[in-house]
Formats: C-alpha cells, structure tokens, sequence
C-alpha cells in the first residue's frame, strides 16, 4: 500500500512546507515550459515539478492500466474506487498541479478545496465553469470588470495545455520503465483540451439541463 498526504494552507491553498530543492528535472530551465513566467534566479526548480517528484518517482516503472484500488480521505468524507493506476493518478496530480505554486495553474487552486475524486469530464467542466463564474461574480462586488461570457476561461486552459506538454517533455528525461505518470498527465491534458473545445462551443453539451424547468 501507498499513502500520500496532501497539506494544504486553509487560506492560500498552498503546499504547507512545500519543498525547496529537488533532483535535477526538477530544475526550472531543465525544461521550462514554453509560458512559463518565473526566472531561475527568484524560482531554481519549477514548483509543479517539486510538487510532483514524490509521486513520480514512486510509479516511475508501474503501468498506466493497472487495476488499483484507491482510497481518498477528506475531512468531509472517504471515497474509494477500483481503477487503471492511470486515473488515480490523474486525480492526485490535478491537486498537486493546482496547489504548487505555479502561476499559470494558479486559478484552478479554489477547486483544490472541494476536489472531487476520480471525477468525469462532465462534473470536471460543471466544477471549473461554476467556480469561475463565482470568482468573476466576487470580481463584480469589488468593482472590477467580470467575465461572464467565459472569453478569458478559454485562454487560460490554452495556458494549462502548455503547462501539461512541458510536463510530459520533463518526463521524457526520466529514465523509467512504466507509463503511469506520463499517461496520467496526457489524461489531464486531454480533459483541457475537451474543455476548451466545449468552451467554444458555448457549453451547448449542457445547455439542456437548464431547460427542464
């Protein structure tokens, strides 16, 4: 059995002592993404990789449709599942992504609070919309201008895109024998890309759950 925590600050939903120094992919220009805005001389590692070695180097050799049984704890509740490694991956690495400190993922941190285990597309893309137009509806109170046409959601999954394929190219560095974690990124990658589609689109796939009434 394998256990992993996750400690995240209540107030900035940040890595609670998050970790400093890692093995040389973790090195910010070792592969530093096309978007990635930090400097090596404020930021030596990328923090997505810090949050990720750990993981990474546990399931470096396991393959990606392994059947495993996964158990999340919250505070609020237990979920389990029976799975392909590959999703319970997916799951553990969308949070550590979110909550590393990255900034380009940095909007995505609010939906590490109510995270919602080996969730589908669909709950994935009812999640993001909903606490984005939330955010945009706190951006109104403070007299800024929201986003309720979504425009600005769109470009920022293009970022996250950029964000999973510098990942992967990190993971090609890494000498291995499994495919778990490069699969598990290409999972994430392939939910944003779905949801950008769906964005533009303009949600159509779910319009008809508000027409019922």
């Amino acid at each position: 059995m394998k256990d992993f925590e996750i400690n995240l600050d209540p107030e900035t939903l940040l890595q609670v002592n998050p970790k400093k120094d890692g093995a040389p992919w973790t090195r910010l220009e070792a592969g530093k993404c096309s978007n990635c805005p930090l400097k090596p001389e404020t930021s030596p590692h990328c923090p997505i990789a810090l949050n990720i070695e750990k993981l990474f180097d546990t399931f470096k050799d396991d393959i990606s449709h392994s059947m495993a049984r996964v158990t999340v704890k919250t505070a609020e509740r237990t979920y389990v599942n029976e799975i392909p490694l590959q999703q319970g991956l997916f799951g553990i690495l969308g949070v550590l992504m979110a909550t590393s400190g990255c900034p380009v993922m940095s909007f995505l941190r609010p939906m590490a609070r109510h995270h919602l285990p080996f969730a589908s597309f669909e709950e994935t893309a009812v999640r993001v919309v909903s606490m984005y137009l939330m955010s945009q509806y706190f951006k109104h109170k403070r007299g800024e201008q929201p986003d309720w046409e979504l425009s600005k959601l769109d470009d920022y999954y293009t970022e996250v895109q950029k964000v999973n394929q510098g990942i992967i190219q990190r993971l090609n560095t890494i000498p291995r024998s499994g495919d778990a974690n490069a699969n598990s990124i290409t999972i994430l990658d392939s939910f944003a890309k779905l949801l950008s589609i769906s964005l533009k689109r303009d949600l159509k796939s779910f319009e008809g759950l508000f027409a019922l009434g």
